[in-house]
């Protein structure tokens, strides 16, 4: 295991451990290692590069939870993300994937109703298309049973967005179209490599929902036979680096910037603002963002009301003449 960039932290003693941590490991203590990167960050509690090897450690001495905060804490200290720590995160089940949560849909699809679907959720078949006839059997088995989609709405890592249950059935149609259409697309940038991951995810509940769709006994349940059957993918690491550049915002904001997104939408779930909030916190630039969702603006997809965009154009032009930020 070799970390491709290091930096310095700034003090000579704690970049002195650091090179020692990285000899203990290439001799294979990695305990011994993780220690003296320990000892590191004791006296640079902002080294990046510290903090991102011994997430690597952790990783490897099977201490998930070890590994999840070193890994946030390097990102944390090096908001340009320099060292990927954000991949492992998504490999560790602790991150959203940004660029195509659509897979996980899937994933969680199929356990339900297996065979309905060509292909899987990391090898779709190339050029499918989610017809209306497939739509069709699609509504039918979901009538049928139910509980599936129940569960996939009821669960962090699907989230779907929706105020009633043909809106939540819209949405669970609109994300399996879109990974096969989506996925598609993504492999054909990556050479076939799929750059998503679910090896390390344990699916659990979803804690914003408005009222819950099944007993939270009966969801536990039904979530741990999903997390001991549901098919594990990886992500090929090159792809990853692939969707990691070129799909997910750094958040460095140069300009003001109004983002206007409709609470219940379809097609981009409502969490992608909190990511591409937090991408602009890490990166610095709050200052150039404002959000704006409003719950009457309804279900659907850029569905916005012609009052608010005119209003959101007004506040951006006001701003950028006199430099005061509107309100969210």
């Amino acid at each position: 295991m070799n970390s491709p960039i290091s930096f310095s932290s700034g003090d000579v003693i704690a970049d002195r451990r650091f090179e020692w941590a990285r000899d203990r490991e290439a001799k294979g203590d990695l305990t011994g290692a993780a220690d003296l990167l320990l000892q590191a960050l004791e006296l640079a509690p902002a080294y990046a590069s510290a903090w991102f090897v011994l997430g690597e450690l952790r990783q490897i001495l099977g201490d998930r939870a070890g590994a999840i905060v070193a890994f946030e804490k390097a990102k944390t200290a090096d908001p340009q993300d320099r060292h990927g720590a954000a991949l492992h995160l998504i490999h560790l089940g602790a991150q959203p994937p940004a660029a195509m949560p659509e897979g996980y849909v899937r994933a969680l699809f199929d356990v339900f109703y297996p065979g309905l679907l060509p292909g899987t959720p990391d090898a779709p078949v190339p050029g499918y298309v989610l017809g209306p006839a497939k739509q069709q059997e699609i509504i039918a088995a979901v009538m049928a049973n139910p509980v599936g989609m129940l569960v996939i709405a009821s669960t962090a890592q699907t989230a779907l967005e929706f105020t009633t249950v043909p809106q939540m059935l819209e949405s669970l149609l609109n994300a399996l179209a879109y990974h096969a259409r989506g996925a598609d697309n993504v492999l054909s940038f990556t050479n076939g490599k799929f750059p998503v991951a679910n090896a390390g995810v344990t699916y659990s509940p979803r804690l914003n929902l408005p009222a819950p769709l099944l007993p939270p006994a009966t969801l536990a349940g039904l979530l741990g036979v999903v997390n001991a059957q549901v098919a594990r993918f990886d992500a090929d690491p090159s792809a990853a680096v692939w969707a990691e550049n070129h799909f997910t915002p750094s958040g460095a904001l140069q300009i003001p910037t109004i983002t206007l997104h409709n609470r219940w939408d379809r097609l981009v779930p409502f969490f992608h603002e909190g990511l591409f909030g937090q991408r602009v916190v890490d990166a610095g630039a709050t200052n150039l963002l404002v959000q704006r969702a409003n719950p009457a603006w309804g279900y659907g997809h850029c569905l916005i009301p012609t009052s608010a965009i005119v209003q959101a154009v007004t506040d951006l032009r006001t701003w950028v003449e006199t430099g005061v930020k509107p309100a969210n």
